[in-house]
């Protein structure tokens, strides 16, 4: 799996670094915030690449939110872990709705439920990273 992300971050460096910035679409109002079709140019490689990593990215942080949250017969995962990997995915579920709101031109809704979001999931982090209270017998 980490060579899987070695090759695909090395892949997205070398496109970005071989891509061609349109300067003419930051020539906007201060307030504005150009769409990245605008800067990048429609249906190119570089344009598409959000899509093709942010979608399974999505897929992967829910999918193993639902499977740890599964009752395990052998060994059980802490419910302070089970609720941070929820609380993960929630925010990474809120960052994915304000994305669709900014492909619409609403960056400032972007920018609240980004914000939401990681807020969301720094808290999961923290609460799927307590030590277990151990039961004294």
């Amino acid at each position: 799996m980490a060579l899987v992300v070695a090759v695909g971050t090395i892949f997205a460096f070398g496109v970005v670094l071989a891509a061609h910035a349109n300067t003419a679409a930051f020539q906007l109002d201060a307030k504005q915030v150009p769409r990245g079709s605008a800067v990048w140019g429609k249906h190119t490689l570089l344009h598409n690449l959000a899509d093709w990593y942010s979608i399974p990215a999505f897929l992967v942080v829910v999918g193993v939110a639902i499977y740890s949250s599964r009752p395990k017969v052998a060994a059980r995962m802490p419910k302070s872990r089970v609720r941070g990997n929820w609380l993960v995915a929630g925010g990474v579920t809120l960052v994915a709705i304000g994305s669709s709101t900014a492909r619409y031109g609403h960056g400032a809704v972007f920018s609240i439920f980004l914000a939401l979001g990681a807020a969301v999931m720094f808290a999961g982090f923290v609460m799927a990273s307590r030590q277990p209270h151990e039961v004294e017998t």
